[in-house]
Formats: structure tokens, C-alpha cells, sequence
């Protein structure tokens, strides 16, 4: 625990104030009050409250609320200067602060007899090493060290837990939390949308390996065919040839009626061509089409086997019999008002044997029930004493035992809600699926039934064409049957007709095999179009799982961060912690002002508006309204000394100042009184300075600080020895 001890203040043009210096080790505690124009009576706006300004200003930068930094000068001032000596532990330090046009730092450490200044460039690097020097911030500070009228006896006077969570908070710092809260919150949703998207891509990719394994196959025995037909066109091609060739060589034997029907032929031919030549077209259109049909039929049937699936894991989830939340509630709310009985139980153990613990008082007379010490009452006293605590140390770890089952139990019942929340998570995400395969579903069927229309569409041009050609050929017959009646040599016509017939065949084989070559090359391309397709889905499958899984990974963390960062998380817990050592610190200090006084606290169940306070005489609960007011003064200024004690304890620091700015205005005499004596028991453990207009305190101190302020000159500090 470091202890930090003011030394010395100096201001120059700051604010009221030409010149003026406090030396804090010349007094214990001292009194402030005014002087305006050498009238004791008048004491407003002299500038007590100014030297509380300066300490605030000197430490963190701070001025008073309403003032700018430019303010603090003087009027006609150009700049001021203060600084402020102050022990930590053994060492000596000055913290320097001027403004003028920018404000400039400057940290001094007293070394060998002399002022050294730490080597810091900046101002932002002396205002680091400040910060560590001090481990305090001016919320924390203002709301300890420094007690202004009205604000001593808020967190007593609130009428709401919440509002006493509230007062806690800003000296704890715990405002920051909720923006934490909602910073974490709002990243956790992006992750869960997020993570749904990757989840219903997942399911739309189905399984590509055995759909690649599939294509594959597809592919080899397509390849195979592809190069049987090349084989089987090479030599229909020679043999074409020749046989083309043949049939010139008669044909110039023929009459010149043979040439004309012959002519006639060859048109036909061209003509037979451009009808088989669209036939191969529309051909591949509707092998292409049906196979489009049949890839949305097989996906249609994909995602009827996923919609199942997901109908059974919906129907499982529906009937799994999980406790409504209100039922798991309820009982975590009994257990959290055992577990705060539990508390309060082992407390007022803890307080009892604390009570018997204590040895006897070493005067001739008990200060508590002012029975007359003898040895032989000592004795007696002490051995019950020794045995009652003994009993109470039996019972506080029985009660213990119990409170740490109850905690158990509890933590089985969040789990138990966890698990239930969870339960309604996974039926929403079942539905959710449900819903985008139906939907896939309905879209994939739109698309088969397009196709049907263009199948079927495509199928009448192509037994348009099929008569076309059968018409042609019809002709092609007669014109056949004609040119063998017309030839004047039978042998010569006989082998035109025969070489005509084997052209043809040989033609119609060609072109069978360049449609089948035309058919197998669009399988071709399409089986590896669909095996590029699912290897690339296979890859997206690989990074979707790893991806989900870093994003399950980071909801969970969110999700823990998100709770941490709630107001039934951390803050409830450093608030839960804070109010386990802040009553025990009150009731310490309560036991050395009025040892009848002692409080509770009292928090029924982990929620953000639940903190009540419990004051009690000599056992006995009382209002807070009901007290008189050196009870409340007592009760208020234990409540803030018990809260510096908790929070310094935290930073390792002990501030050994206290500045009471006119909290003596509301009271009554009673309160006074009890304020005059809570000063004289704490003096010897903190320096503290009373602001004041009532000058009648003056013989309560050793020592007042006189604030004399005129028109002309402005304000000075004199310091007087009563």
C-alpha cells in the first residue's frame, strides 16, 4: 500500500487568488472560512472553495464545472502557475502545472536536496507518468477525497437500489461497461447473422465428392466413345471419298436426261443437308434441355432428402420436453434469496465472533455494559467469551458448507436455462431451414417446368423437320426410280443407283456419327463444366466448415463477452465484492464514532435495481428517516470513509486527505456535534480540511485557513494558530 501525503500548495493568478501557499504540515486539520473586504461575515466568493480547485487542477487537469482552462487566469493575468508537493511513501514529489497561452506540466522528484525534473519531452508522457505516480482518476478522487455540500449523504439518502448502483459506479469507473455492452452486443449479432448465412450455404453445397466421383466416371466412358466415333468418321471418310469419286466417272457416261435428274439429286442432297444439319442442331437443344431437366430433378431430389432431415430434426426438437424458463427462473430466484440469506446469516456470524473474539477492555469498567472489571468477572467473562466464539466458528463453517451448495445448485440451474435458451435457438434455425428449402424447393421446380415448356417446344420443330426430310426423300426415290428408266445402258445406270445408295448410307452414317460426336462432346463439356463446379464447391465447402467453426468459436466468445460486460456480469460482481468489504470498512469505522451503529447491505437477487441499505442501533433496524441527525452524520460520513478505504485498498494507495467543502450547512446542531467529533477521532489519520461560512467552528480546530479577499487586490491565504 503506498501512502500519499500533501505537503504543500501554491498558487499564483489562479482564479481569485494573486498569490497564496498552504503548508500542509503545519496543521492535522484546520477549519476555512472567509474574509470579504475585512468583514468576517461576509464570506461568499472570497475563494475558499479555490483551494480545492487547484489541488484538483494541479493533479488531473481538471477545472471547477462551468469554468474553461482559460478561466482560471486572473483577470488582466496573462498566465498562472501552481504546483503542489506531495509525499508518496518516502519519496518527495512536485507536480508543476502553468497556463498561459497551452498549458505545460512539468514532474519534479526531490533528490539530494534539490528539485530534479523528471526528463519527460512531452506533455502527454508527463501526464502518463503521473497517472501511475498518483493510480487515481479525478472521479474516483472527487467522489472520495473531496466531499461537497449535499453530496456526503447521497448513497444514504437515495430512494432506490438503483440509484444507489448508480452513485457506486462513477468512483468505481463502471459507466464504461454498458458502452461495452452494447459495442459487444452489436457484434455479436454480425456474427450470428453471419454465421447463419455460412450454415444455409453449407447446406445448398449437399456432398460434391460423390457427385465428382460420379462425373468422373461419366467422363472416362465418355472419352471412350468420343474416340471410337473419330475412328469410325476417319474411315467413312476414305470410304466417301471413293465412292464420290466413282460415281463422277459414271456420271459423265450418263445422257444429259441423267444429268438433269442427276442435278436435281444434288440439290435434293444440299437441301437433305441443311435439314439434317438443323435435325443435329435441334437434336443437341434437346439433349441439352433434357439434361438440364434431369440435373434440377436430381437437385430437387437432394433438397427433398435435406427437407426431411430437417423435418425430423424439427419433429425431435418439438417433442424433447425442456422446462419453461419462467419454471428454471423461479428457482434460481429462490436459490439467489438463499444464497443472500446465506450472506447476511454468515455476516452477522462473522460479526459476533468478531464480538466475542475481542479481548476485554483494560480499564477498570466495561465500556459497553460499564460492569466493574474484577478478575474473577475477567475471568468468567472471557472463558464465555472464548467458548461462544468458539460455537460461532463452528456454525460460520457449517454455514459455508450450506452457501456453497447453494451456489452450486445454481450455476446446474443457469446451466439449465442456458441449455433451454439454447433449445428455443435450435428450433428457430430448424424452421428457418425448413423454410429456404422449401423455397429452393418451389424455385427449382419453376425451372423444371420451364424446361418442360422449351423440351416440348423443341421436340415439334424437330418433327417438323423429320417430315421435311421424309418428303425429300420420297422425291429423291422417284427421281431414282426415273434416272434408272432413262439410262440407255442398264449396266451403267444400274451401278449409278448402286453408287448413289452407298454415297447416301455412307452420308447418313457420317452424319449419324457427327451427331453422336456432337451429342458425346456436349456431355463431355458439360460433365467437366459440373466437376469444375463441384471441386469449386468442394473448396468452398472446405472454408465454409473451417470458417464456421471460427465463427461458432468467436459467437461463443462474444456471447461470454457480451454477458461479462452486462449488468448483472462484472459490474454486479466488482459492485458484490466492493459491498462484502465497504460494509465490513463502515461497520469498522462506525465501531470507533458509535459502536450501537452498524448496517447491512442488501441485494435480493442479481439484477441491476436491487441494493438496499439496512441501519441498525444496537441490533435493532431503523428507518433512515427516523435517525436523528448525528446518527445520519455519522452513518454518511462512514459510508464515504468506508468507500475511500475500498477503493484505495483496490489501487494500493493511501491518500491521507480529506476536503469537507460546507457539508455542515444542512445540519443540525446534533449533526455538528457528530461531525465535530468524527474530525477529532480521524485527524491523527488523514490532514482534513473544513470549508465553511459558519466561523463559530473555529474553536472545534487548532488551526484556520483565513481567505481574505478585496476588490483591489483579490484573494490571499493566511493560516492562524487558535
Amino acid at each position: 500500500m503506498i501512502n500519499f501525503e500533501l505537503i504543500k500548495l501554491y498558487m499564483r493568478d489562479f482564479m481569485s487568488h494573486i498569490e497564496s501557499e498552504v503548508s500542509f504540515t503545519e496543521f492535522q486539520s484546520a477549519i476555512i472560512i472567509g474574509k470579504l473586504d475585512n468583514n468576517e461575515r461576509k464570506s461568499n466568493g472570497t475563494g475558499k472553495s479555490t483551494i480545492s480547485h487547484a489541488i484538483s487542477f494541479i493533479l488531473f487537469g481538471e477545472t471547477p464545472a462551468g469554468v474553461s482552462i482559460d478561466e482560471i487566469i486572473r483577470d488582466g493575468q496573462e498566465h498562472t502557475v501552481c504546483y503542489l508537493d506531495v509525499k508518496i511513501d518516502n519519496d518527495l514529489y512536485r507536480i508543476h502545472r502553468k497556463r498561459g497561452k497551452k498549458t505545460e506540466l512539468k514532474l519534479f522528484k526531490y533528490i539530494n536536496d534539490k528539485w530534479e525534473v523528471e526528463d519527460r519531452r512531452t506533455n502527454t508522457q508527463t501526464e502518463d507518468a503521473l497517472k501511475k505516480l498518483l493510480k487515481i482518476n479525478y472521479d474516483t478522487f472527487k467522489n472520495t477525497i473531496l466531499c461537497a455540500q449535499g453530496k456526503l449523504s447521497e448513497i444514504c439518502e437515495a430512494k432506490t437500489g438503483l440509484e444507489r448502483r448508480k452513485l457506486l459506479k462513477e468512483p468505481l469507473n463502471l459507466a464504461i461497461y454498458s458502452k461495452l455492452q452494447k459495442i459487444s452486443n452489436d457484434r455479436l449479432q454480425e456474427t450470428n447473422k453471419k454465421l447463419e448465412l455460412d450454415k444455409n450455404s453449407l447446406l445448398s453445397l449437399g456432398n460434391p465428392d460423390i457427385d465428382i466421383k460420379q462425373y468422373n466416371n461419366l467422363l472416362n466412358d465418355n472419352s471412350i466413345c468420343i474416340s471410337n466415333i473419330n475412328t469410325d468418321m476417319e474411315q467413312n471418310d476414305i470410304l466417301l471419298e471413293s465412292k464420290r469419286n466413282t460415281l463422277k466417272s459414271l456420271e459423265n457416261l450418263s445422257n444429259s436426261d441423267v444429268k438433269t435428274i442427276t442435278t436435281q439429286l444434288s440439290e435434293i442432297n444440299v437441301t437433305k443437308r441443311s435439314i439434317n444439319s438443323s435435325l443435329s442442331i435441334l437434336n443437341n437443344q434437346y439433349s441439352k434441355q433434357t439434361n438440364d431437366k434431369n440435373k434440377y430433378i436430381n437437385e430437387k431430389s437432394i433438397k427433398d432428402k435435406e427437407l426431411i432431415i430437417n423435418q425430423t430434426l424439427l419433429t425431435e426438437l418439438e417433442i424433447k420436453i425442456v422446462r419453461k424458463d419462467e419454471e428454471i427462473n423461479k428457482d434460481i430466484e429462490e436459490y439467489d434469496a438463499r444464497e443472500q440469506r446465506g450472506i447476511k446469516y454468515i455476516a452477522q456470524l462473522e460479526i459476533d465472533f468478531e464480538k466475542y473474539s475481542k479481548p476485554l477492555p483494560d480499564g477498570a469498567q466495561c465500556d459497553l455494559c460499564f460492569h466493574e472489571i474484577t478478575d474473577d468477572y475477567r475471568k468468567s467473562v472471557t472463558e464465555d467469551h472464548v467458548k461462544k466464539a468458539k460455537e460461532l466458528s463452528t456454525q460460520i463453517i457449517g454455514a459455508k458448507e450450506k452457501f456453497e451448495k447453494i451456489k452450486n445448485k445454481k450455476i446446474l440451474l443457469k446451466n439449465e436455462l442456458k441449455e433451454s435458451t439454447q433449445h428455443k435457438f435450435s428450433l428457430e434455425r430448424s424452421k428457418s431451414s425448413i423454410k429456404s428449402v422449401n423455397d429452393k424447393i418451389d424455385e427449382i421446380n419453376k425451372f423444371i417446368k420451364k424446361l418442360e415448356e422449351d423440351i416440348n417446344a423443341t421436340n415439334n420443330l424437330l418433327e417438323g423437320k423429320k417430315q421435311e426430310l421424309s418428303i425429300l426423300e420420297n422425291k429423291e426415290k422417284d427421281l431414282n426410280d426415273a434416272l434408272g428408266k432413262c439410262n440407255s445402258e442398264k449396266e451403267t445406270n444400274d451401278k449409278l443407283l448402286l453408287i448413289k445408295n452407298e454415297i447416301k448410307e455412307l452420308d447418313d452414317k457420317k452424319k449419324q456419327l457427327i451427331n453422336n460426336l456432337s451429342s458425346e462432346s456436349s456431355k463431355k463439356g458439360s460433365y467437366e463444366e459440373k466437376i469444375k463446379n463441384r471441386t469449386a464447391d468442394k473448396i468452398a465447402l472446405e472454408g465454409l466448415n473451417d470458417k464456421i467453426k471460427l465463427l461458432e468459436k468467436e459467437f461463443r466468445i462474444r456471447s461470454k463477452v457480451m454477458r461479462a460486460f452486462s449488468p448483472t456480469g462484472i459490474p454486479t460482481f466488482i459492485i458484490h465484492t466492493i459491498l462484502d468489504d465497504l460494509q465490513i470498512e463502515v461497520n469498522n469505522i462506525l465501531q470507533d464514532f458509535r459502536p450501537e451503529l452498524s448496517i447491512q447491505f442488501k441485494i435480493e437477487k442479481d439484477t441491476e435495481d436491487t441494493l438496499d441499505i439496512i441501519y441498525m442501533q444496537n441490533g435493532n433496524e431503523r428507518k433512515y428517516n427516523l435517525l436523528s441527525g448525528g446518527q445520519k452524520m455519522y452513518f454518511s460520513f462512514a459510508m464515504r470513509l468506508g468507500l475511500k478505504k475500498v477503493i484505495e485498498k483496490q489501487l494500493g494507495i493511501n491518500i491521507k486527505f480529506l476536503e469537507l467543502d460546507e457539508i455542515d450547512a444542512p445540519l443540525d446542531e446534533d449533526g455538528v456535534e457528530a461531525l465535530m467529533n468524527i474530525i477529532r477521532k480521524i485527524q491523527h489519520e488523514y490532514k482534513i480540511l473544513l470549508i465553511t461560512h459558519n466561523s463559530s467552528l473555529k474553536h472545534f480546530f487548532t488551526h484556520a485557513i483565513v481567505v481574505e479577499n478585496d476588490v483591489i487586490n483579490g484573494s490571499k491565504v493566511n493560516l492562524i494558530y487558535n
